[in-house]
Order: structure tokens, then sequence, then C-alpha cells
């Protein structure tokens, strides 16, 4: 069994390709019973289309045969064993002590949950769609949505004026960028899906004992979230509610600013000099995750989250030109943070750019508070597990994101060490 957990292991493929296959071709692709599959999985209920999009199918390809060359029982014990090291933390003590034992080794954990920290992130992470408002309207402050919705506003506002005085960029190309970023939508802590599952959640019943109540509420989710596969849907959080992260859909061309952002130290609307503060926070985290719908991941999808060669080439080869003095500026590569570096970068610019408009020139403490303030959010504990993050350790995401502005360095009265600074879309 551990064999065959090692070689599911190394099927592992980091840089995804997508197919959209019909059924026929998977069938004949794939040495899978997927009738079957799909009748077990969906009820016999399943409608869908004649394209079935698929990740990474070599990684599907190298499964099925790693699967049709291991015997059954191995397989059955397999799955045996990743249902209770799945449930092991809610079955008895004894489960729950070799649970950590796993983790102290594997992720460098120093010392066990408490019961009631446990108990407190079950609840957060299964009944998020029932909290979210109540949390909401008990912790977040009047005001706050509409805050942030004029800083995403704002900020995306100065994102098209750069791209509107782009030099390198041909007319084709960059009125197809101008409309991808003016068509991002934003979702901010909760919308209408959230109220719909939660109207789903509410009707199931639960006891006494914690062990079902879990696995009761790990199946709803499943049930849930295959049964409205094939609906179509506004706007979809693909992470729980409270995890404190930011993200850019792709897919969807939409930003998600979680509950958890919209309090200190990403947001606060007492702060001192309200706008400096905020901005240089979570302003940042904004301009970040608007980036990513240009950078070498995004930048292939249109407004539309269709991937295409919408780019002209002398474009494409400028944009590859200005991105490698980011990928040589970190020691990045595009696997894994290159990405990350550039939205660190230009979200920062835009941040800094919105904020400009709001503050009068020459305002110094502003200036050091928005950069301070930038700096703070991304204070961390990074363990050695955490090496294949595709984000760059936060000291250097800072540090070489502040190496690239010069407002930083005449804020501060800073001296200037290095003459290479990287710009993507301005020259």
């Amino acid at each position: 069994m551990i064999d065959f957990e090692c070689a599911l292991s190394n099927l592992t493929i980091f840089k995804n390709k997508h197919d959209a296959i019909d059924k026929v071709q998977l069938s004949k692709r794939f040495a899978l019973n997927w009738k079957t599959l799909f009748k077990t999985l969906f009820h016999n209920q399943s409608t869908f289309g004649e394209k079935i999009i698929v990740r990474s199918p070599q990684y599907i390809k190298e499964l099925v045969r790693l699967i049709s060359a291991t015997d059954k029982r191995t397989i059955a014990n397999y799955i045996m064993w990743t249902v209770v090291r799945a449930l092991s933390r809610d079955v008895t003590d004894h489960l729950r002590a070799l649970n950590f034992q796993m983790n102290h080794v594997v992720f460098g954990l120093r010392a066990d949950y408490s019961r009631h920290f446990e108990c407190t992130k079950e609840v957060m992470e299964y009944m998020d769609v029932v909290l979210i408002k109540s949390y909401t309207h008990r912790y977040i402050p009047d005001g706050a949505f509409i805050a942030i919705r004029n800083m995403i506003i704002n900020i995306k506002t100065h994102f098209i004026k750069i791209l509107n005085e782009n030099t390198w960029l041909d007319n084709s190309t960059k009125k197809d960028l101008i409309e991808k970023v003016a068509a991002i939508k934003h979702v901010i802590a909760f919308n209408n899906e959230i109220d719909r599952q939660a109207q789903q959640l509410r009707k199931l019943t639960l006891s006494n004992n914690h062990l079902l109540n879990v696995i009761k509420l790990c199946s709803f989710k499943s049930r849930y979230n295959l049964e409205n596969l094939n609906r179509k849907v506004n706007f979809k959080w693909t992470d729980s509610l409270f995890e404190v992260n930011a993200y850019y859909s792709v897919l969807q061309n939409t930003i998600f600013i979680p509950v958890g952002m919209l309090e200190s130290p990403f947001f606060n609307l007492s702060a001192p000099i309200f706008s400096a503060y905020n901005y240089g926070a979570l302003g940042s985290i904004i301009g970040h995750e608007i980036s990513h719908a240009l950078d070498t991941s995004g930048r292939h999808a249109d407004k539309n989250g269709n991937v295409g060669n919408w780019w002209q080439s002398e474009a494409i080869r400028i944009y590859n030109e200005k991105t490698n003095c980011f990928a040589e500026q970190s020691g990045a590569s595009e696997d894994l943070s290159l990405g990350e570096n550039i939205a660190d970068n230009v979200g920062l610019r835009i941040s800094f750019n919105a904020l400009s408009d709001l503050e009068r020139k020459g305002n110094k403490l502003g200036e050091q508070l928005f950069f301070m303030s930038f700096a703070q959010v991304w204070c961390e504990a990074r363990g050695t597990n955490e090496i294949e993050d595709e984000h760059a350790p936060a000291k250097v995401r800072v540090l070489t994101t502040l190496n690239n502005r010069n407002e930083f360095f005449n804020s501060f009265h800073c001296p200037q060490y290095t003459h290479q600074k990287c710009t993507l879309w301005v020259t």
C-alpha cells in the first residue's frame, strides 16, 4: 500500500494542461468504466453536455495505467486508509495522537491543536455558509463594504489608465486587455450563491454523534458540488469563506475578497491616514489579484475565461522579455513564483497610483504608511515544507517588490543599492 501511495505521488504534475473531450473520446483515451463512474457519482442523473473538461490528461493516463497494474486488494486498502486518515481526528484520542505524530514529521507541527480550537475550525469549515452573515453583521463595521468596493473600482480604473498609456502594446491587443480588466468582477465576503447553499444545509439533520455529523457534513458538501456541477452559477467560491486568502478566478474573471480581509491588519476604517493604510495593505492585495488577469497564466484567457491566442506576436515577444526581468531578479521559475512576483509588483504600483489621486502630492507620511502597511501584511512564520508554494517567501516578496519602486526609496530617503528595476506595463 505504501508503494502504491508513493507511485501515486510520483504521478503528480505541477503544470496542468486542460483538454475538452467528448464522452466517446473519453472512453477511448482513458480505459476506465466512465459510465459506471458517472452513474455512481450522479445517481444516474448525469446531465453532462458533449464536452467534458479533463485537467491534466497525462496524469489521468498514467493513473489508469497504475491502477490497472495494481491488485484490487491494495487499492481497497488504500481507499480505507485515506478514509481513516481523513477522519482520524474525529474518532478517538489515540487516532488523534497518531495523526499529530504524522503531521509533526511531515509538516513540522510542533504542538497539537486543542479540542476547542479544532471544534471551532470544523464549524467554520463545514458551516461557513450559515455563519458568514452573522459573523459579518457582528464584526465588520458599517461602511466597510462600500469603502472596499470603491477601492476595487479605483484600483481597476488606474490599471486601465496604465494600459491606456502603454507604449509597447499594439492597438488590437491593448483594446482586448483593457476590455478584460474592465470586465473583472468582484465578490466581497459572500454572494447569493452562498444563501442558496445555506438554505440547503439548514435542511440537514444532525445528532449528538460527532463522527456521524462530520461524515454527514462532508457528504453534503460533496453531494452539493456534484449536483450543481452542470448548473450555471454567477460566482462560485473555491475556498472556505473564512480562509484569509483573496484570489482571482481565471474562468470567472472575478476577484474574491474573503471576510477575514475586511479587518485589521488588512483593512481598518478608523486607521490614521485611512486611505494610505488601507491602500497599502488591502489595496495592494486587490491590485495583486486584479494583476493576475494579465500575468503569465492569466493572460492566456480572455474576458470570458476562454483560453486562446488573442495577443499579437510582437506583444507576446515584448511581454516575455519584460517578465524575464522579474524572473532574473528573484530567481523565480514560471512554474512556481513568476506569476505571483509579477502580480506583487503590478499590484503595488496600481494601488500606489490609485492612492496618489486621493492624497495630496508629496505627503511623505502617507507614502511611508502605505509602504509599511504593505510590508506588515506579509509577516509570516514559514516552514521548510512550504518550499514549493507558488509564492516566494514573504521577506523576498516584500524586498524585491519595494526594490522596484522609486517612491519607496524617496519617501524614506534610502540609498538605492541596485540599479536593476523591473517594470511591465510602464516604460
